[in-house]
């Protein structure tokens, strides 16, 4: 009875902001999924259509994530294959050496939370209950990261200019 009475809305909503019928079609199938996995919630739920419209707007914005760091990997692949004059290997892989070696220095929390949440593209929620940790927690070690991240690559960053910028 729910499915039948908000698939289409939900379905309209995917549609509009996935690529193909078929990714809207399989958030739609997701999103129930998830409901249903979590169904002993329901009985707390006062305002179901409002509870479906946030689960619905976090599952497409995963989704939606999930497609720009795949995009953004084919990308850098292809500027890598198509123009090797462009960009020279030596340089890219320095500068990727200095931005994991920076990563690789982080506490062993901040690390993985800044990999989970960066590289894997999980949200908050779903990194808290991975790791077994609040939320909020989760929010301290990613803002502590990225602030540790800045500091040293800024301590590197005539080192960076200079791989990113040799010929100035």
């Amino acid at each position: 009875m729910l499915y039948d009475q908000h698939r289409d809305r939900i379905y309209s909503i995917a549609r509009k902001l996935l690529d193909a019928p078929t990714e809207a079609k399989d958030a739609l199938q997701e999103i129930f999924v998830r409901i249903w996995l979590h169904r002993e919630k329901l009985r707390d739920v006062q305002q179901f259509s409002s509870y479906i419209n946030t689960i619905t707007r976090n599952h497409l914005l995963n989704l939606l994530r999930k497609q720009v760091n795949g995009k953004a990997m084919v990308a850098e692949m292809t500027i890598r294959s198509e123009a090797p004059e462009n960009v020279n290997p030596m340089e890219t892989r320095e500068l990727r050496e200095a931005i994991y070696g920076a990563v690789n220095q982080l506490p062993p929390q901040q690390k993985k939370v800044f990999e989970l949440s960066r590289m894997e593209g999980l949200r908050l929620e779903e990194i808290a209950e991975h790791m077994q940790i609040s939320r909020e927690t989760v929010k301290k070690h990613l803002a502590q990261a990225n602030f540790n991240l800045r500091t040293s690559l800024k301590a590197n960053a005539s080192v960076l200019f200079i791989i990113i910028f040799p010929h100035l």
